[in-house]
C-alpha cells in the first residue's frame, strides 16, 4: 500500500501540519453540507438534513480555530475507525453550536447481563427547548444488481454490514435507549434530576450509495433523492469503465480521507490506469472485498468501488 499513499501522512492526522487542517476543513464542510441517505418516511426519527435547528448558522471559522479540541476528543476515543471519527466530529460541532448545549456522548447503557447500547450524542436544543438523544452513522453501501429497492440488497464492503440490519438495530434498539429503565436512570443522573425528562430521539445517517455500473438497481426504499452516489464494478470491467468516464488519473484514498472525498486532488500524485490495475489486482486478491477509488476527470472527482470478480 505504500506505493499508493496519496498524502504525506498515513497515520491518524495531528493538528500541526497545514495539510491536515485543510483535510479537517473539507471534512467539516462535507458533514455540514451533505444530504442524508434516507428520508423520515422510513422512520420518524430519521433526520432529512444534518442540522434541524432552523436558521442556525455554524461558524466554520470557529470550528477551524478550535480544532485542537477536536483532536483531543479524537485521541480520547483511541480508535482510527472512520465511524468513530465521524461521531467525534459531530460531537465537536455540537459543542461549538451556540443553539445547543452538549450534555454527553458515547455513554454505555448496561443491563443485568449485557450492554443494551450506547448514547452516541446527548444535547439540549435551545430553539426547540428539547433534550435530544442523537444516533450518528456514516455508511458506504453497494447495491446488488437487479435490486428493486429492498434494504437487504445494500451491502457494505464487508458483507456483514448491511443496510437492513443497520436500520433494524437503530430503529429497534439504539433510539429506544432513552425509554428503557436503565437508560432513563443514566439520563436522570446526567441532568441531576429524580424524575425523567422527555427526550427526543434522532438518527443522522449520511454517506454514499454505490450503484452497479451498467446494471439495473433501484435506490433503496425511502432514500433521499439527493443522496450522494457513486459506481461499483468488478475488477474485470475497470479498463472499460475508465474509458467510458474519460479518466486517466486515479487515487486510492486512505480510510481517514473518506469524509473529504470531494476535495481529493492528485497534485501530481495520482496514478495511471496501469498502476491502478496492478495495485487493485494484488490488493483484492489479498483482502477479498471492494476497494474505494477516485477517478480524476476534467470536471470532477468520480467515486467508485472496485470489487473482486466473484464478490457477488
Amino acid at each position: 500500500m505504500d506505493t499508493i499513499t496519496l498524502k504525506k501522512h498515513t497515520t491518524l492526522p495531528k493538528p500541526q501540519p497545514t495539510e491536515n487542517l485543510q483535510l479537517i476543513e473539507s471534512e467539516f464542510d462535507w458533514l455540514l453540507d451533505s444530504p442524508t441517505l434516507l428520508l423520515d418516511s422510513a422512520h420518524p426519527a430519521l433526520l432529512d438534513a444534518s442540522l434541524t435547528d432552523n436558521g442556525t448558522t455554524i461558524d466554520r471559522k470557529n470550528l477551524q480555530s478550535q480544532v485542537h479540541l477536536f483532536y483531543d476528543m479524537l485521541r480520547q476515543r483511541k480508535s482510527t475507525r472512520l465511524g468513530i471519527r465521524y461521531e467525534t466530529m459531530w460531537q465537536y460541532i455540537t459543542r461549538l453550536n451556540p443553539s445547543r448545549t452538549y450534555l454527553g456522548s458515547n455513554i454505555q447503557v448496561r443491563g443485568i447481563s449485557k450492554t443494551l447500547g450506547e448514547f452516541d450524542l446527548l444535547y439540549f436544543c435551545h430553539k426547540r427547548q428539547q433534550y435530544v438523544h442523537q444516533e450518528l452513522a456514516v455508511k458506504f453501501y453497494l447495491g446488488r444488481p437487479g435490486s428493486k429497492g429492498d434494504w437487504n440488497d445494500w451491502l457494505g464492503p464487508d458483507h456483514s454490514d448491511q443496510l437492513d440490519k443497520k436500520l433494524k438495530r437503530m430503529f429497534d434498539q439504539q433510539i429506544r435507549l432513552s425509554s428503557t429503565e436503565e437508560g432513563g436512570k443514566i439520563l436522570c443522573n446526567l441532568l441531576g434530576k429524580t424524575k425523567p425528562e422527555p427526550w427526543l430521539s434522532e438518527i443522522l445517517l449520511q454517506g454514499y450509495l454505490f450503484y452497479p455500473w451498467k446494471k439495473s438497481c433501484e435506490p433503496p426504499l425511502d432514500s433521499n433523492p439527493e443522496h450522494l452516489k457513486g459506481d461499483w464494478l468488478p475488477l474485470k470491467q475497470l479498463t472499460a469503465y475508465s474509458r467510458a468516464i474519460g479518466a486517466d488519473s486515479f487515487s486510492i484514498p486512505v480510510r481517514y480521507q473518506w469524509l473529504a472525498l470531494q476535495d481529493i486532488d492528485p497534485e501530481g500524485e495520482g496514478i495511471n490506469l496501469s498502476h491502478l490495475q496492478q495495485t487493485l489486482t494484488e490488493l483484492l486478491e489479498k483482502i477479498q472485498r471492494p476497494v474505494l477509488a477516485v477517478a480524476h476527470t476534467d470536471s470532477s472527482n468520480r467515486l467508485f468501488f472496485v470489487a473482486p470478480d466473484n464478490w457477488l
